[in-house]
């Protein structure tokens, strides 16, 4: 059942300040049409910053799972135009030689104007979809409480010892050979041999999830699981995927200010400075892959390292150069075939006697970017790039929609909140962290692995053990 959109004076505050900057920035992309690059990250840095202030307002938090896919979708569609603003020294990816040869120089102010009214158009969609907020509390004892600790263990143990394998591989792999030896040459090619692991490996981290959310009665146990956590943050910061790592990081500490029962401000300015910190260590970590970290880790290095993550996560912007550069010549716009093929492609394919379904599907490939640009390496989409790919300036409607979507999902805790309800929103919190920089297929992709098998084995277990309960 859909949840009861919750209507408050603050919320039509928030609704109509979003509307306000929106009309202003189009009328500064539209009417007055500035070309200033710096301008524009200036301006967008300030535009968001105003718009998480008013979202905070709004719900009442400083943190909540759409707030940090906010901060994640600003980052890495936006990253580099920030730190342009400021005027910070670094190579970015829209001055780069090889990079911006696939886009005219005039050009890129289109990325950076259609990135921050996509920003806009993402937090409007998220301030609209609102509901009252109550803290969750476990009935331990309860039908559902039950079922779903099968469901969680039962996912955890199949998931468990190729979690162990593929991340001790890629740890020792990384350590031993660099980053770049898990994707390419001898090492790359034993990995890909591990598909079945990486696919039961999916299921870990929520699993893990899970089981914390339905442990909150236990806190020695709840403590096992965050140590798993950690040290899978831990492998994610060493073998190069440190958002993914930071989001499971996100995630965790969104768990926790959740169970609390008042969170005080030292708390949050604590919260921050470990983001922080967790940034630049990450940058570190991987500075000392390649053999280019400094001999101690200060704050000259933390600074350094928070800039130059900003920055790596800021290349996100790549693939939407690229789009723009081809657009509508030589590639034509694709007016919502990828959106659909994404949404088909979960249908089998013996169904598809006409080819029609073959031909939608074909949209949903990011080859034809890696073709285009005849590049080495794959170039995938950005939820900005598949937007501007289907619709051109129009995108920016559709990455309204998908706010919405993603807001409903992720937004301010639910009433009435069922364990599976807030796994659910703490899962995708997860899952959802790095979707900014791929396309909406991932979107579906997770629903499907986070979501859908987890409802399903919740429900065949209902099915199978009725309303048995344990009292433990």
């Amino acid at each position: 059942m859909m949840p009861k959109i919750h209507i408050s004076k603050y919320r039509m505050i928030g609704i109509y300040t979003n509307l306000v900057l929106l009309a202003c920035s189009l009328f500064l992309v539209f009417a007055m049409k500035i070309d200033d690059l710096q301008f524009w990250g200036l301006y967008g840095f300030w535009v968001s910053a105003i718009l998480y202030a008013v979202y905070a307002i709004v719900n009442h938090r400083m943190i909540t799972p759409f707030s940090l896919f906010f901060i994640s979708f600003c980052v890495f569609q936006f990253g580099q135009f920030y730190l342009y603003g400021f005027g910070v020294d670094y190579g970015y990816v829209f001055e780069h030689p090889f990079y911006s040869k696939y886009i005219d120089p005039e050009e890129i102010f289109i990325v950076a104007k259609f990135t921050l009214l996509s920003i806009q158009a993402l937090m409007l969609a998220g301030v609209s979809v609102g509901v009252r907020e109550e803290r969750f509390q476990l009935e331990e004892n309860s039908e559902d409480v039950f079922h779903l600790k099968r469901v969680g263990k039962l996912m955890f143990w199949i998931s468990l010892p190729a979690a162990v394998i593929i991340t001790s591989t890629q740890v020792l792999l990384a350590v031993r050979y660099g980053y770049e030896s898990l994707r390419t040459g001898t090492t790359g090619s034993l990995l890909q041999s591990l598909g079945i692991f990486n696919r039961l490996m999916v299921f870990y981290a929520p699993s893990l999830i899970l089981l914390w959310i339905l442990s909150a009665k236990k806190r020695k146990t709840q403590v096992i699981y965050e140590l798993l956590m950690l040290v899978h943050i831990v492998s994610y910061l060493i073998v190069g995927q440190r958002t993914i790592g930071l989001g499971l990081a996100g995630t965790l500490m969104l768990l926790k200010l959740n169970q609390a029962k008042k969170i005080k401000p030292r708390t949050i300015l604590i919260l921050v400075l470990v983001t922080v910190s967790l940034m630049g260590l990450s940058n570190y970590v991987a500075e000392a892959r390649l053999a280019n970290a400094s001999e101690s880790f200060g704050l000259q290095t933390l600074m350094s390292g928070v800039i130059n993550f900003v920055g790596s996560c800021g290349w996100s912007a790549f693939p939407l150069m690229v789009i723009v550069g081809a657009t509508p010549n030589p590639i034509s716009f694709a007016h919502g075939l990828s959106y659909l093929g994404s949404m088909l492609s979960f249908f089998p394919s013996f169904i598809d006697i006409s080819g029609m379904l073959k031909d939608v599907l074909a949209y949903v490939s990011e080859d034809w970017l890696t073709v285009y640009a005849k590049t080495t390496f794959g170039i995938g989409y950005s939820l900005t790039a598949e937007a501007y790919y289907n619709f051109a300036w129009y995108g920016i409607i559709a990455i309204f929609i998908i706010g919405l979507i993603l807001a409903w999902i992720l937004n301010t805790t639910k009433k009435n909140l069922t364990p599976f309800k807030y796994y659910v929103q703490m899962s995708m919190t997860y899952a959802l962290f790095t979707l900014p920089r791929r396309g909406i297929y991932d979107m579906f992709n997770y629903l499907f692995y986070f979501v859908f098998i987890y409802w399903l084995l919740f429900k065949m277990s209902k099915m199978m053990y009725g309303k048995n309960k344990v009292l433990e």
